[in-house]
């Protein structure tokens, strides 16, 4: 079957095709590259982040680390690994907010990047569990701040002072 270009040259086409499918390709290859590029910058600054202890900014650029997802890119399981451990540190530390919005941002990136044929992740049923978890009444303790350290109360700073100054 040959088309008639308004060239006036013909041809076939499956040479229309084979472009198209090459076009397709590279557009491909170049989303993914970008896709790559944005996700190892993202958790480059979520390590930055982290090791100044600006947690909510680690955890906001983990979770758009996470976003870019290209399937086996390193950067995705950095991402999930980093939201993970934010959670969990913030969870045994007492920072129910923080661990909160933690978990759902790994719910959201594991949500956000599934597709047809991938297993059922692990990380994303412990999630939905902390957040039901923390959600309980019961588990409201310390809402104080978001950074990793407890304020401990004011009965636990002077209880013992005030034990040993009573005869």
């Amino acid at each position: 079957m040959l088309i008639r270009p308004g060239s006036g040259r013909y041809i076939s086409l499956w040479l229309w095709l084979s472009i198209g499918c090459l076009g397709v390709l590279a557009a491909g290859f170049v989303v993914g590259l970008r896709l790559v590029t944005e996700g190892r910058a993202a958790m480059a600054a979520s390590d930055l982040a982290f090791h100044r202890g600006d947690l909510v900014e680690a955890l906001r650029h983990a979770e758009f680390a996470g976003l870019q997802f290209v399937p086996g890119a390193e950067h995705c399981r950095g991402a999930e690994a980093r939201i993970e451990a934010l959670a969990r540190g913030a969870e045994a530390h007492g920072q129910r907010k923080f661990a909160l919005r933690a978990w759902r941002s790994l719910i959201r990136v594991e949500e956000q990047t599934a597709y047809w044929g991938r297993a059922e992740s692990d990380r994303r049923a412990l999630a939905i569990d902390a957040v039901r978890r923390l959600e309980e009444p019961h588990s409201h303790e310390s809402e104080s701040n978001l950074g990793w350290r407890k304020q401990p109360e004011r009965s636990q700073l002077f209880g013992e002072l005030d034990e040993r100054q009573v005869p």
